[in-house]
């Protein structure tokens, strides 16, 4: 029967395919993070200073054995009154600078770290896991500490 060779063809363009769309998705996946670091980076050396206040910590489910896996931390901060309300699940593209523990996993509701955010779009703005705020003293301490280092890098 003739119908062998067409038979043959449909798996292997699926197969094909199946690999072409990994690898494209790999490169999206590539871009993407290194879009984010950029931004992280750049907010690192331009952006404003606020304090903000963990509201939740999504979790996701890790396949058929229960683990969980943090996917960031979802904050608030306000701005001349205004609250903003974002999620960074970026936190470990961040140098760590400071000596404080700097992962989502250590983080809880209620608690404040540092936030740096752009004044012209202030829901482009990032977590500081590594910088805890117990109070306006660790605020304006972070604020000079990243301001020194700012001025240092130029």
């Amino acid at each position: 029967m003739g119908s062998n060779k067409m038979d043959m063809v449909g798996p292997k363009i699926m197969s094909t395919l199946f690999v072409i769309f990994i690898i494209a998705g790999i490169i999206y996946v590539q871009l993407g993070t290194r879009a984010k670091q950029r931004e992280r980076e750049w907010l690192y050396k331009y952006g404003n200073f606020a304090i903000g206040e963990v509201s939740s910590i999504p979790k996701a489910s890790v396949g058929k054995s229960g683990l969980t896996s943090i996917r960031g931390v979802v904050f608030f901060f306000y701005i001349n009154g205004n609250k903003f309300i974002v999620l960074d699940g970026y936190g470990f593209l961040d140098e760590k600078e400071s000596k404080n523990e700097s992962s989502a996993t250590y983080a809880e509701k209620g608690q404040k770290y540092l936030v740096l955010y752009r004044l012209d779009d202030p829901n482009n703005a990032i977590m500081r896991l590594d910088y805890p705020i117990k109070d306006s003293i660790d605020f304006q301490r972070y604020v000079k500490e990243f301001e020194l280092r700012r001025k240092n890098k130029k």
